[in-house]
């Protein structure tokens, strides 16, 4: 008996198929498949043809050859292949699938550069405004970025509604401008061409503040990475953006003084944490905020004329501060506040 390898007892096979296999042969067969712990995984036409064999094998002294022919083996064989191209076109889709997801995942990280529509704004030749900076020129220097010229970003894409000013008379700003939020320093990506804002650092629900007074052009959720936006016009071609809020607390077209609670930090739309998205553009072109800010370690205050109707606890409200901080910085005697009465407000932690 000569003992067989997988080659060796594939070629017995079909010679036992084909009527060709010698006596000899029949038994080094039997013996190897009676061994044989992996034959079976040659597929169950195979298996079937072993069975056959076996009963070939079994009846071998009484001359009864079982009826299997080579097309059997040769069927087998396409089975085979076909079973074989079935799982490679299986590993290259599972591939893809997996390289798709790995994009996607990234893309919940990672803000990508955003093609934006254009408002048919005026652009204004640049002038001297009161921080002394030309708007736009290339003579300010740094401040007023003529690169990178991205359009302006209105509309956002993923909104659609731009609104004009509902007061008779809507704020304008005087351009010298305060920090957004009670943090001075940075929780993510910096100014930079693909991403022409600064990200700033608060915790969830910290107050965000209009940097200046204007009026509210837009207030809604942008499905293009801002998440919860809120647009401000200050007259001059300035705009202000804030993205990422948690909450809005103005509406579309209402006039909002220098310090003015906007909303609320948060996470909304491309963030992973909580922080204030913040753009300023002049005319259409962006302005690179560390600019326009006052130096970080500054103490913001603004200065604020009572409107009929105030209240201390209202004007509390409207700026996000205390009532103790209001009184201490005016030397209140009381919480009775006057129309036309100027106080100092205080937005320092």
């Amino acid at each position: 008996m000569v003992n067989l390898n997988h080659r060796q007892a594939q070629g017995l096979l079909k010679k036992a198929a084909d009527r060709a296999i010698s006596s000899g042969e029949r038994i080094s067969l039997e013996a190897h498949l009676a061994g044989c712990k992996d034959c079976r995984s040659y597929s169950n036409k195979l298996d079937r043809i072993q069975d056959d064999l076996g009963n070939l094998l079994r009846t071998r002294w009484n001359g009864v050859m079982p009826n299997i022919s080579s097309e059997a083996i040769q069927r087998q064989s396409r089975v085979v292949a076909r079973k074989n191209n079935i799982l490679h076109a299986f590993a290259t889709v599972g591939m893809v699938i997996t390289l798709l997801a790995a994009v996607i995942l990234a893309g919940s990280f990672v803000r990508w550069p955003i093609s934006f529509g254009s408002l048919p704004i005026q652009q204004s030749t640049p002038t001297s405004d009161a921080t002394g900076i030309s708007a736009g020129s290339e003579a300010a220097g740094s401040a007023y970025l003529e690169q990178p010229k991205i359009p302006s970003p209105f509309p956002p894409v993923g909104i659609g509604k731009i609104c004009t000013s509902t007061s008779a008379s809507s704020l304008v700003g005087d351009g010298n401008f305060i920090w957004p939020t009670r943090n001075h320093f940075l929780a993510g990506k910096d100014f930079s061409a693909n991403h022409p804002a600064i990200d700033i650092s608060g915790d969830l629900g910290d107050p965000a503040l209009a940097a200046d007074a204007g009026f509210v052009i837009m207030a809604g959720f942008n499905t293009w990475g801002y998440g919860n936006l809120v647009i401000l016009e200050h007259g001059k071609g300035r705009y202000t953006l804030y993205g990422h809020l948690d909450t809005i607390s103005v509406t579309c077209g209402q006039n909002v003084y220098k310090g003015q609670l906007i909303g609320s930090i948060g996470m909304s739309g491309n963030t992973a944490k909580p922080e204030l998205h913040f753009q300023v553009l002049s005319g259409s072109s962006f302005v690179n905020p560390w600019t326009a800010l006052p130096p970080s370690e500054s103490c913001d205050k603004v200065q604020y004329i009572v409107q009929s109707g105030d209240t201390l606890s209202l004007i509390v409200s409207r700026f996000s501060v205390s009532v103790e901080s209001i009184r201490a910085e005016n030397n209140l005697g009381s919480d009775v506040v006057n129309t036309g009465m100027q106080l100092t407000i205080s937005l320092c932690h």
